[in-house]
């Protein structure tokens, strides 16, 4: 690697730092997102669950909390917050008792639908100018990189749970 790249390096600069521009761009993104959100009576990590749950169908809360960046407490009171609401429902697992499993609701799936319609400018606007090959080879490069960050930090939870890189 080069040492351009690296903060202890001399030669390191801000600009090159790829994290810079994970973070920046990740800050942008979040509050432009909570803005359109704000107008029909979400958060993005409302907006994250439920189109989680539209992907996969039936997730436990830890899954969750994994693909939506949340720790267990918030995420499991913003879940039984998302069903009094009817936007998802929550059952216990047949095969284990100690985990809820959540999906969602009619009323989560039309919600989406609001969602959508409401940030799809954003989206048009972000991804404005790149190619389908340029978004699935910035997927395949963010992918890569968090795969090396959970490697790092924790190899026996990657080893037993593959989800999280199965998106």
């Amino acid at each position: 690697m080069q040492k351009i790249f690296t903060p202890s390096s001399d030669e390191f600069s801000i600009n090159k730092f790829p994290f810079y521009w994970i973070a920046l761009t990740n800050s942008k993104y979040s509050l432009e997102m909570e803005k359109k959100l704000k107008t029909i009576g979400l958060d993005i990590i409302r907006w994250r669950i439920l189109m989680l749950l539209k992907q996969h169908g039936e997730m436990s809360i830890s899954e969750i909390c994994m693909h939506a960046v949340g720790k267990i407490p918030t995420i499991t009171k913003i879940v039984y917050r998302m069903q009094s609401d009817n936007l998802v429902g929550i059952k216990t697992s047949e095969s284990d008792a100690r985990v809820s499993l959540v999906s969602i609701c009619d009323k989560g799936l039309d919600k989406i639908e609001h969602i959508i319609s409401t940030t799809d400018d954003l989206f048009e606007a972000a991804f404005s100018g790149f190619t389908e090959l340029e978004i699935e080879t910035l997927n395949a490069l963010t992918k890569k990189l968090l795969s090396n960050l959970f490697l790092f930090s924790d190899k026996e939870k990657v080893k037993k749970n593959p989800f999280i890189f199965n998106l």
